[in-house]
């Protein structure tokens, strides 16, 4: 079974994409390969709560992750988070972050300022069949982004019709960056939507940091200022 490591790849956003691919149905061959888990959940729908817990358990949670299961487990049972962890909920706009302050959580043993976060996000697509649902992590130092071991953004495309959850590619969901945004030094910060659509994209360079979107058309992602 491919793990939650396998599936966290960095995000790279697209270029060249014509108007004719605009709400374009997902095609079938998407799926073919596409690494499968099927949702379980009480009501009619998923609410973004079940998409969250879905996450939390269908792998091994290592490190940050772990942490940040357990800050949602705390939140499902109103209880108090632990110090140094942070959680935000919003149902309305299926909106959910976990922040961590290493240096709140661990005192003195942290030496600098270290600081994690992690988005999860959905998004209903115009074909009236599939969920979007996205899940990225960053981390910072000294507030300065990093590019480590667990950052990144994955994605997967949930089907109303067999509540089955699809991984699908970035370029699937036309989220791959050019090539000219990526180089030594530099780091590729994504930031979920909590209001509108839209994702905001961080083009960390020594030089200094560039800001982009990725703008939702309802299927698929385009790049843009």
């Amino acid at each position: 079974m491919r793990t939650m490591r396998q599936l966290l790849a960095g995000l790279m956003a697209c270029t060249g994409l014509t108007a004719s691919w605009a709400q374009e149905p997902y095609p079938p061959s998407m799926f073919e390969d596409a690494y499968i888990e099927h949702m379980t959940f009480s009501g009619p729908k998923p609410k973004m709560s079940d998409f969250v817990t879905h996450f939390f358990e269908s792998d091994a949670m290592p490190e940050i992750w772990g942490l940040a299961q357990d800050a949602w487990t705390h939140y499902l049972h109103n209880e108090p988070q632990e110090k140094g962890s942070y959680l935000v909920y919003d149902e309305r706009n299926g909106y959910m972050r976990y922040d961590l302050n290493a240096r709140e959580m661990w005192g003195e043993d942290i030496e600098q300022d270290e600081r994690v976060f992690i988005e999860m996000c959905i998004w209903n697509c115009a074909d009236g069949r599939h969920i979007l649902f996205a899940c990225n992590c960053e981390s910072l130092t000294n507030g300065k982004y990093q590019s480590i071991q667990y950052e990144g953004i994955m994605f997967q495309l949930y089907d109303k019709k067999t509540h089955d959850m699809y991984s699908v590619g970035h370029q699937d969901v036309g989220a791959e960056l050019p090539d000219e945004m990526y180089g030594e030094h530099t780091v590729q910060v994504y930031l979920l939507p909590q209001g509108g659509k839209d994702i905001t994209l961080l083009v960390q360079r020594e030089a200094g940091t560039e800001t982009k979107m990725l703008r939702w058309d309802g299927m698929r992602f385009h790049l843009g200022d």
